[in-house]
């Protein structure tokens, strides 16, 4: 098991394509020399007690397409940014103590972003609307932060998403009816994220979703025949979360 600091002497291996130290127990910061590997595609460094902010120099790695610098100790705002790390596939940043909201430049059109995976930071602020424009992801994990505010109705710019993770958050408001249109979404992870009572929810068109979490919420979801049309449906977890059945939507 590795354990020290990262050498900052690693930045000169300029061949390098992948860098994969994870799971061991190296302390201090992310040297800012790891941004002079333009070759590199793959840097995982999970699992370690790195501290210390992320480096905003790692948004040099153009080629990279694949980054986890999850369960560690980093802390600051996010400084990555998908519009400069162009190929940039997974991003996985979660089980830090990250802080601030997402940036406003986070995403352009175009992104080939598909995997971000941002849990159990200290994340806040509303929905991040700067991931709408990350239209090739397919799955989002926002949960265990302080996002608040209102989903935005827009979510269904995000017609690739398959799993939306948002648990234990602040909402407030409905689901939006438009996420009744992002016809690939199989998974949604609700629980422990709506704190306004009486919001009223409908799943509308969600053909291949397959999970929903909607437990310890204060929300009353009207149970209509538009559910039935969630033909792919194998769990419904919903203790603690108010139902209106209304008979109308039974006949």
């Amino acid at each position: 098991m590795l354990e020290g600091e990262i050498p900052s002497s690693m930045g000169s291996l300029k061949s390098l394509r992948i860098l994969n130290l994870a799971n061991n127990t190296l302390s201090g910061s992310i040297p800012t020399s790891l941004s002079h590997l333009s070759n590199l595609t793959y840097l995982n460094l999970l699992g370690n007690k790195l501290n210390g902010e992320i480096p905003s120099e790692l948004n040099s790695l153009s080629l990279l397409q694949k980054l986890d610098l999850s369960k560690n100790n980093l802390s600051g705002s996010l400084t990555l940014l998908n519009v400069e790390l162009q190929n940039l596939e997974t991003m996985v940043l979660s089980d830090n103590a990250l802080t601030g909201s997402i940036p406003y430049n986070f995403c352009l059109t175009g992104s080939k972003l598909q995997q971000l995976f941002l849990a159990r930071n200290q994340l806040s602020g509303r929905f991040p609307l700067e991931l709408l424009n990350c239209s090739s992801i397919q799955q989002v994990d926002l949960s265990d932060n302080s996002f608040e505010g209102e989903l935005p109705s827009s979510l269904d710019k995000l017609q690739n998403l398959t799993d939306l993770v948002l648990n234990n958050n602040s909402f407030i408001g409905s689901l939006p009816p438009e996420i009744g249109n992002i016809s690939s979404l199989k998974s949604l992870f609700l629980f422990e994220t709506f704190s306004q009572e009486n919001s009223q929810w409908r799943l509308e068109g969600l053909k291949r979703l397959n999970t929903i979490y909607l437990y310890d919420n204060q929300i009353v979801w009207t149970y209509t025949k538009r559910v039935t049309n969630c033909t792919s449906l194998t769990g419904i977890t919903s203790l603690e979360t108010f139902f209106w059945p209304h008979s109308r939507d039974y006949r």
